[in-house]
């Protein structure tokens, strides 16, 4: 009895200016030396925009920093799934506002076209020093890491 293997998209969302790019890349960095081999690869360093798609025995993993405007991510999506991704790690970024009633509140990624996909969004931490948004990086980081693993897991023991 197979049961049919869900795909995943983790999206790190989170305001202009808060470190998203710099987690991803750590992220990307946490990866390139596991027994993952890289497909296509445009990182350079951390901090810059990349795009990147590893394989992990028959699953790939789509990794991309680019979520500055909604078009270009669906565009690196789009790619994603042509390539067949299972997973997909990307950001998103956010932007707060006041609803009618006072109350702060932040805008959701509406990706679309990824219907096949389960979606977990993972708000993005943020630190008032550069000790603290380094450490908050580095967590960031570490819970895609963990989120990936698991579904990794996964699906290596339903093949």
């Amino acid at each position: 009895m197979s049961e049919k293997i869900e795909k995943q998209i983790f999206t790190l969302q989170g305001k202009s200016g808060t470190g998203k790019t710099i987690a991803l890349g750590k992220l990307h960095e946490m990866f390139i030396p596991s027994k993952m081999k890289v497909i296509a690869d445009s990182f350079t360093e951390i901090g810059n925009d990349f795009c990147t798609i590893l394989k992990f025995k028959k699953i790939k993993i789509g990794i991309t920093s680019h979520g500055k405007s909604k078009e270009e991510l669906q565009a690196i999506l789009d790619h994603f799934k042509e390539e067949a991704c299972r997973i997909i790690v990307c950001e998103c970024r956010s932007s707060e506002y006041i609803k009618m009633s006072g109350e702060k509140s932040h805008s959701d990624c509406k990706l679309e076209n990824i219907k096949s996909f389960n979606k977990t969004i993972i708000k993005k931490h943020n630190g008032e020093t550069k000790k603290e948004i380094d450490k908050m990086n580095y967590y960031d980081a570490e819970q895609l890491m963990i989120r990936v693993s698991r579904e990794l897991l996964l699906h290596d023991h339903e093949q």
